[in-house]
């Protein structure tokens, strides 16, 4: 089963998910540099992962697969992630140090909740 997780820019100070608008969500960039964030964060990205959805980018190896939805429209407020496969422990490595690196934050939309990676 393919597990979702967003990415979001929101204020460090915002601990729940619960009341969050659109208002209280940044911008996570121009498509380009989104692009080139999850290019130097993820040593296994691809762009596009396959030729015929160009609008999927992915880090595809032997421990995961994940792939990102990366919208056309001018600035990117969210990127969805689509988990096909992979060890829970190396899938939350990657997602983690994309955040880590980009002060963006993971929501489960399945849980309603932002990720704590701390726990």
């Amino acid at each position: 089963m393919t597990r979702q997780i967003d990415l979001i820019n929101i204020s460090k100070t915002i601990t729940s998910f619960e009341g969050v608008t659109n208002a209280d969500m940044l911008p996570l960039g121009r498509r380009s540099e989104v692009l080139s964030v999850l290019s130097k964060t993820c040593p296994d990205w691809k762009f596009p992962v396959n030729p015929t959805d160009p609008d999927r980018g992915g880090v595809v190896s032997e421990q995961c697969h994940l792939e990102f939805y990366i919208p056309d429209d001018e600035p990117i407020l969210m990127l969805g992630l689509d988990v096909h496969t992979g060890d829970d422990a190396v899938v939350m490595g990657v997602i983690r140090s994309i955040c880590q690196a980009t002060g963006w934050r993971a929501f489960d939309p399945a849980e309603e909740e932002l990720i704590d990676f701390a726990n």
